[in-house]
């Protein structure tokens, strides 16, 4: 059966959002299980003021709180005190991004850049931000910046994949989920980013075992089994496609794109 055939089971293509935080201490601050919670470090790190830090401090124990207006707020204060430091801009591009202020974010990820054009992060950081507003072209600029300062990032390499899959490039999406894989084998969203290139190119059996490697992987992705579930009923197999819808709503149950699938297949049935 054709996709169409389902009103187009929907496949979501996932970014591995992963925006980074340098702290005073070199401590980390993780947003979800999503992201990473490590930070570049600096090895020429310039003075640091006991006034500089406290704000910086402060603003981390805001963020850790997720009281992030008030993080930007302290953040803001320590640059003011010194803006030629970039710790205070990795922290409140981080604040500026979880409260889905993506400009802000960018422009404290692109000063960050200013001052250290060499920190693969900041180019990391700015591109997440940029792929979040549907900036594709720039984002997809900075991860390649990654990956050349950076050659063993499967996060940029995961989310290049993610580009190209939006851009109908699935040739090229798969070169680079590939190499993620190569460098990071237990990525569940690399293999779910490359059935999906695997599906568009209409190599469904590839997209299956993909699919099915990423809920090995990560058995709480409810995207994996919505899309397992379009394989399977394109291959006439209902009952395994209705078991996967009904696994994505448990763990997804406003889950719109499953809830349309899961009628369409119980009409099917029919």
């Amino acid at each position: 059966m054709e996709k169409t055939a389902m009103q187009k089971i929907m496949i979501r293509i996932r970014i591995i959002s992963m925006v980074f935080m340098i702290l005073c201490s070199y401590a980390v601050a993780a947003r979800g299980e999503e992201q990473p919670v490590t930070g570049g470090n600096q090895s020429d790190t310039p003075s640091i003021s006991a006034e500089y830090s406290e704000h910086i401090n402060a603003g981390n124990s805001f963020s850790e709180k997720n009281k992030h207006a008030e993080a930007i707020g302290e953040y803001s204060n320590a640059i003011e005190i010194d803006p030629g430091l970039m710790e205070g801009y990795y922290n409140r591009g981080l604040a500026f991004y979880n409260k889905g202020q993506y400009e802000n974010a960018i422009s404290d990820f692109s000063k960050v850049i200013e001052i250290n054009p060499d920190l693969a992060d900041g180019y990391l950081n700015r591109a997440i931000a940029f792929h979040d507003k549907g900036r594709y072209d720039e984002a997809l600029s900075d991860y390649k910046k990654v990956v050349k300062i950076d050659p063993g990032n499967a996060t940029a390499y995961n989310n290049l994949g993610n580009i190209y899959n939006i851009k109908g490039q699935y040739d090229e999406a798969i070169s680079n989920l590939n190499k993620a894989l190569e460098i990071k084998p237990d990525l569940a969203d690399g293999y779910l980013n490359r059935g999906i290139s695997y599906d568009n190119k209409r190599q469904y059996d590839k997209a299956l075992s993909d699919y099915s490697k990423a809920i090995e992987l990560n058995s709480g992705s409810a995207e994996s089994y919505n899309n397992r579930a379009l394989i399977y009923y394109n291959k006439g197999q209902y009952e395994k496609a209705l078991s996967d819808l009904n696994k994505a709503l448990e763990i997804k149950p406003d889950y719109t794109d499953a809830q349309k699938n899961r009628e369409v297949v119980l009409k099917r049935k029919k």
